[in-house]
């Protein structure tokens, strides 16, 4: 087999490719001196000078960012311009894709009559080989998996809100000198019997690779982490979807872990006063002795007993603004992540070393002991709470870019990338070469940004008519005396009446007629009518039967039938006596109006008094043959009970 050795060639410095260019136009020296005088390859530089003067450049660096430029749809300036905007577009968190992208360049392409390759033409986009080209040739960019982010996020996440945290904690630090020890995170999250599992080893090439797990979904246990600043855990409180709690649910767990029970598994706010109590026994916290504590302004952690208790020992809760915990709250930024990292593989050997067994929620704690020993560890919280700028205190630790949704508002729709200086010096000193007017060079039409033909995405604040949550120090005194006017119009709303509904004249006679004509079966004076139609209830309808004898033999009638003659059942007479009918019943199929013969065909014997309605002639459904034996009335019987 014949092996080709590729060999390393080398770079070619682009600097000195422009300026022996310009020796040659200026004709300082001929393309051999040149080349020579700058150590380049005499047939490089022949092919450069000749591309520059068969395409009319205007300027060199705008072209030759590559050996192979005459063959690339975009010049450089052009490619610099798409890069920046792709790269504007992803800060924006907006990014495109490389179908997108494909599409967006051939649509920038045509806008400024650029001549593009017949496939482009064909599949209204860009080509694969030309995506994969200026990704190599844009070493900025790469293709990269985003973290799903969502709107509220997006737009919560703003300088005014983050400014106005920043000054609360700072408010209360100054307060009191708070040292790091001294500075407390509080967070939940929600602990399931089934987790994702780790990777494992498998066969190489086999399309599925399935691990056990308990069931499909599981029960949850929400677990709250506390830690301070620097680098403590308190042990951990588990709350238990039960309505009583044991004490052997925590068996297993952490030392010095504590459990809790609602129906509902979360936290609520009787609960959280229980959790309080867990930090105050473990912190020895007073009013002598005050601590600060981060959390999210979740209701269960608003309540009026939950406020009163932290200022009689000596507890100041400061709130994150609302949907900011994922750059504010440190034990989202570094501890929460490798504890499910470590918790899912902790799930993972429980399955292994026990074939056939179920997690239960009573063996979460016991999982959860040696991965929670692995995340709360002293280098991931002290990390978390320094990325927050929480301590050591830095209220300029989140630069300009992070802050998008401000970004978004403010940036102008008709923004074009500059060129970089050094094209521009380029550009300059080939202006002023007199030569260049010998290559009769024609200026490039102004040519349409990719923000012209695409604006950068706009979003605006979402306006809502729910109250705005922000950032507050929950234990101070206007908060809590907000707090207990909401509590006192509560119990205000409560305790008065409700207000019956004014209706308008005559409702209330409608109303009534309509419940009447419910009960009441119409009569028909027709004298056809009523040979097919008549009511049994007075005894003068009896006494007709009486009368008439066998007259009703095979009509269809309604009869009053079962216990306390509450039911109704459909029958066809078979024969009449003075006071009674034999009935052969008739049963009604399931969520239907349609009614079928029995199989067994038994009669019962049904008092006049208790046939209530003569049925129309029925019509029989059609279908098969087997359908003829089915039935139905054309007359509504949907207020009875019929069975």
């Amino acid at each position: 087999m014949v092996r080709c050795k590729k060999l390393k060639k080398d770079l070619i410095e682009e600097e000195k490719v422009k300026v022996a260019i310009k020796d040659v136009i200026e004709k300082k020296f001929n393309i051999s001196q040149a080349a020579r005088v700058h150590n380049l390859k005499r047939t490089t530089l022949r092919d450069r000078v000749k591309k520059f003067k068969i395409r009319n450049m205007t300027s060199l660096g705008e072209e030759y960012s590559t050996k192979f430029s005459t063959n690339q749809v975009f010049n450089k300036r052009q490619e610099t311009e798409l890069c920046e905007y792709f790269k504007s577009c992803s800060t924006l968190q907006h990014g495109f894709t490389y179908v997108n992208a494909r599409r967006f360049v051939y649509q920038y392409a045509i806008t400024n009559e650029i001549g593009i390759p017949r496939s482009w033409t064909v599949n209204e986009m860009a080509g694969v080989d030309w995506v994969q080209g200026f990704m190599k040739r844009n070493h900025e960019l790469s293709l990269r998996k985003p973290q799903n982010c969502s709107i509220n996020r997006l737009t919560a996440f703003n300088k005014t809100a983050v400014v106005e945290f920043f000054d609360n904690a700072q408010k209360v630090l100054l307060k009191y000198s708070l040292a790091p020890c001294d500075i407390y995170n509080l967070d939940e999250t929600g602990i399931s019997t089934v987790l994702q599992t780790p990777k494992v080893i498998s066969t190489k090439g086999q399309r599925t690779v399935s691990q056990v797990v308990s069931a499909e979904r599981g029960p949850l246990v929400t677990m709250v982490g506390i830690v301070s600043a620097s680098g403590n855990a308190l042990p951990p409180v588990y709350v238990f979807p039960r309505v009583r709690y044991n004490d052997h649910f925590v068996n297993g767990g952490p030392n010095g872990c504590i459990g809790l029970a609602d129906k509902s598994g979360w936290m609520t706010a009787e609960l959280f006063v229980d959790v309080l109590k867990h930090i105050k026994a473990n912190t020895h916290c007073s009013n002598h002795n005050p601590i600060i504590l981060f959390l999210d302004n979740h209701a269960s952690h608003c309540s009026l007993a939950a406020i009163n208790f932290c200022r009689e020992n000596g507890i100041n809760m400061i709130t994150f603004p609302p949907h900011t915990s994922h750059k504010l709250q440190p034990l989202d930024i570094s501890v929460l992540g490798p504890f499910k990292k470590y918790l899912g593989i902790s799930f993972n050997d429980f399955h292994v070393s026990n074939p056939g067994k179920h997690i239960s929620i009573y063996d979460i704690p016991t999982l959860s002991n040696i991965p929670f020993q692995k995340a709360f560890v002293l280098e991931n919280i002290c990390k978390g709470f320094e990325k927050a700028g929480i301590s050591p205190f830095n209220r300029q630790i989140f630069p300009e870019s992070d802050f998008v949704i401000d970004g978004i508002e403010e940036y102008p729709t008709e923004q074009i990338v500059n060129q970089n200086e050094q094209i521009l010096q380029d550009e300059e000193l080939l202006n002023n070469i007199d030569n260049l007017a010998r290559l009769r060079i024609t200026p490039q039409p102004s040519s349409k940004s990719p923000e012209e033909i695409r604006p950068l995405p706009k979003i605006r604040k979402i306006k809502s008519n729910k109250r705005k949550g922000k950032s507050v120090i929950m234990t101070s005194s206007p908060f809590r005396k907000q707090k207990e006017s909401m509590q006192h119009e509560k119990k205000v709303t409560k305790q008065q009446p409700k207000k019956r509904k004014i209706e308008p004249k005559g409702t209330a006679d409608k109303k009534q007629k309509c419940k009447k004509s419910k009960k009441k079966i119409v009569e028909l004076s027709s004298t056809d009518v009523s040979e097919d139609m008549s009511i049994a209830d007075s005894d003068q309808s009896v006494g007709s039967f009486a009368e008439n004898g066998n007259i009703y033999k095979n009509k269809f009638v309604l009869a009053r039938f079962g216990a306390n003659f509450q039911q109704f059942h459909v029958g066809k007479i078979i024969s009449s006596f003075t006071n009674s009918v034999a009935l052969r019943f008739l049963q009604r199929k399931q969520s239907s109006w349609v009614f079928c013969e029995q199989q067994d065909g038994k009669v019962s014997i049904v008092h006049k008094k208790d046939i209530v309605l003569v049925l129309p002639e029925p019509m029989h459904v059609a279908g098969t043959s087997s359908s003829a034996a089915s039935y139905f009335f054309d007359i509504d019987i949907s207020h009875y009970n019929v069975k």
